[in-house]
């Protein structure tokens, strides 16, 4: 399909329809001018011959001798074989004429050259007749019109080909303009996709339809900047309000468990307590993380980093306790020196996510593989696990915040991990699958490569080179 993406080009694709609707007006004007010329021509050349016919034949009603003098005038005043004629007796005998005796019945016919004894391809009009027991043959060759029709195809070709260029120059010209207004529109939608509700559509000010669309557009983007704002500021208004007194509750918390010790049944109750209050805040950092993330502003924090790398600092952070639990995280990676743009601790805690919940929710000794390879633009990841994996049927549900699988309520967990998982995925533009890795749980993340122009500051390459 890669080599019919030229189609789906709007300047290409406009300049190719003006063509072809122009080249269509041009085939039927021109076909019906060719036969209204040709029907034209043919009346006048069959008149001509007719009117001939009729001269001769009225000197033959006056004096034999008048019809054999205009015969032979004629033949003289012809150039060349344009023009024949044949007078012959009733017995077959030829009187005057410039062709070889022929039969032709009365009234006209239409001939080739060699069979009235003519070389060449051109073609005759002739008219046949008796006059007074005489036959009389007068005719006329098409080469006339033949020549003025090689001249109309010509000159129609032409015009055909100026048509179509001038079309097609038309419609690219028409396309592009286009396309330029259709390109701004996708470069505002695309900044506001990464976060900057700012962004409105251009308006040239001419109240066209693109200009009422766009301004119709602006509305609903003021709207919506207005309403996420509204939820943003709510957001911190509710981690300020709620987290203060967590915090402060914690530390009371703390006070007493101090003051009570560690071994009496109060100084545990509250040590359990701690741990949900714990809980409580680390589910509010998720959360409000998560919404920072789909707000896109840590777009601007992206760099050129080599992904590879990445994988292998986190996987050294986990060696300790993988070596405890006798567990293992391998490596395979042949994607070394394939960059992509994004947040290097962002990435890492993706990873990280990835781990701890294959290690959570798997067998004592879980095994764990990481793979990278290249696919066309795509830098292509995948980890695998041999824990229980995710039905079918719950694979998208698990990126929903909070929600949590009905045998994993039983351990430690917010249900968020998957979901800023994803949250962090879609920051990168990188899409998700969860597959069946028979047993376990595979997921496959294909990030973009980067090109030159992924991230503002070309010179970072460096940085992400000294980091691999």
């Amino acid at each position: 399909m890669r080599h019919f993406r030229f189609l789906q080009n709007t300047p290409l694709k406009l300049a190719l329809i003006f063509s072809g609707l122009f080249l269509c007006a041009s085939l039927v004007t021109g076909f019906s001018i060719y036969e209204i010329m040709r029907w034209e021509m043919m009346r006048h050349h069959s008149k001509a011959v007719g009117e001939l016919y009729t001269s001769i034949a009225g000197n033959k009603a006056d004096d034999d001798t008048d019809f054999l003098d205009t015969v032979q005038a004629n033949i003289r005043a012809a150039h060349g074989h344009d023009r024949v004629i044949l007078a012959t007796k009733a017995d077959g005998s030829i009187l005057a004429g410039n062709i070889p005796r022929i039969d032709l019945p009365d009234g006209w016919s239409t001939i080739p050259a060699y069979k009235i004894g003519l070389h060449g391809r051109r073609k005759y009009l002739l008219m046949a007749g008796t006059v007074r027991g005489d036959r009389l043959i007068v005719g006329q060759s098409y080469q006339d019109i033949d020549k003025l029709e090689a001249i109309a195809a010509a000159g129609f070709g032409w015009t055909s080909l100026i048509v179509i260029v001038l079309a097609f120059i038309g419609g690219s010209l028409i396309g592009r303009r286009a396309q330029r207004r259709f390109r701004a529109v996708q470069d505002t939608m695309d900044r506001i996709s990464k976060g900057d509700l700012a962004a409105r559509l251009p308006l040239l000010g001419r109240g066209d339809d693109i200009d009422q669309l766009s301004a119709h557009i602006n509305g609903a983007l003021r709207q919506l900047e207005a309403t996420v704002e509204g939820m943003r500021q709510v957001s911190a208004d509710i981690a300020h309000d709620l987290k203060t007194p967590l915090n402060r509750l914690r530390i009371t918390i703390d006070e007493a468990r101090r003051e009570l010790g560690h071994d009496d049944e109060a100084s545990l109750a509250i040590a359990a307590a701690a741990a949900e209050i714990e809980q409580v805040n680390q589910t509010f950092d998720a959360l409000l993380r998560i919404s920072q993330l789909e707000a896109g502003t840590r777009r601007r924090r992206f760099k050129l980093l080599d992904l590879d790398a990445i994988l292998r600092e986190t996987a050294d952070l986990y060696d300790g306790t993988l070596e405890e639990m006798q567990g293992s995280l391998s490596l395979d990676l042949k994607a070394q020196g394939c960059m992509i743009a994004g947040d290097r601790e962002l990435l890492i805690q993706l990873w990280c996510n990835l781990i701890e919940n294959a290690i959570r929710h798997g067998p004592a000794g879980t095994r764990m593989r990481i793979t990278t390879s290249r696919s066309l633009d795509d830098l292509v990841v995948a980890m695998e696990d041999n824990g229980p994996g995710i039905p079918p049927e719950e694979r998208e549900k698990v990126f929903r915040r909070l929600y949590r699988l009905e045998r994993s309520r039983s351990t430690p967990g917010t249900g968020l991990g998957l979901s800023l998982v994803n949250a962090i995925a879609e920051l990168h533009d990188a899409p998700i699958r969860l597959e069946d890795a028979e047993p376990g749980l595979r997921v496959v993340i294909r990030f973009p490569v980067a090109r030159s122009d992924s991230v503002p500051d070309t010179s970072l390459r460096e940085e992400a080179a000294s980091e691999r």
